[in-house]
């Protein structure tokens, strides 16, 4: 017969237990949509491409930030901007 392997089916909470869910409303993705689109239009540098951050250390509510690669004349680095902070709680 063969090795007699039990797979157990792990739980979406157990799968996932690691990330933060991350809700944004849909003005936020504009907001970083357009950003992406004004510091990086032709897609040079993986303009595509966002990091998008969380911070929740005050306790009260999450501030969102977002990171766009950009080049300027040549030089490579990337650009932040807060996209949700108390302002929006």
């Amino acid at each position: 017969m063969g090795a007699g392997f039990n797979f157990k089916r792990k739980q979406r909470s157990e799968v996932y237990s690691g990330m933060n869910k991350i809700t944004l409303h849909r003005d936020d993705l504009e907001t970083i949509l357009k950003l992406v689109d004004q510091l990086n239009p032709n897609n040079t540098i993986d303009g595509d491409k966002v990091t998008i951050t969380a911070y929740s250390s005050s306790g009260i509510g999450v501030v969102i930030a977002v990171e766009v690669p950009v080049d300027i004349n040549g030089v490579t680095g990337t650009f932040n901007k807060v996209i949700v902070d108390s302002n929006k709680w």
